[in-house]
């Protein structure tokens, strides 16, 4: 019986620590993938991976992504989504806003709302090298998009 109580847990973690699940409408991944414009085997970091639907699609494109996803139902649906992508993707089960992330990065894709935005638009003030972010839903606090395709934003930050 104790297990009924295991998934709504693992979700209200996720509340906790993070946004809550709202995947990337699937229409607008095909235009963040194009927006993100990058070459394949660059890097692209995925912020809240979710069900691993962006990754995949990314992937699927010769992309590197190294996604994070603090929700454990979430990463295991990604890993198992993106199984057959898995020299390209590496999914991390971390909260990214205490993870490392690779400095080798050439583009962020993130959903998520106005408070981690704030949030990362003081992390990448700090940010060593020119970076490409684009985020879906939300604006970058401060920074004039590069450009906007629907709800989606492109922002290129430089040091």
């Amino acid at each position: 019986m104790w297990w009924l109580l295991l998934i709504p847990g693992l979700f209200a973690l996720s509340l906790i620590f993070g946004a809550p699940y709202v995947p990337t409408h699937k229409s607008a991944i095909d235009q963040a993938i194009k927006l993100i414009g990058l070459k394949p085997g660059q890097l692209l970091l995925e912020l809240g991976a979710g069900d691993g639907r962006v990754a995949l699609a990314a992937a699927k494109q010769g992309l590197r992504v190294e996604g994070f996803e603090a929700n454990p139902l979430f990463w295991l649906i990604a890993k198992v989504r993106t199984w057959r992508y898995r020299r390209l993707v590496r999914l991390r089960l971390a909260d990214f806003k205490s993870a490392a992330w690779p400095k080798d990065a050439a583009a962020i894709y993130v959903f998520a709302d106005k408070f981690i935005m704030n949030y990362l638009a003081r992390r990448l003030g700090r940010w060593p090298r020119p970076i490409r972010l684009v985020s879906y839903g939300f604006a970058l606090p401060g920074t004039e998009p590069a450009k906007q395709v629907g709800a989606l934003w492109r922002y290129d930050l430089n040091p």
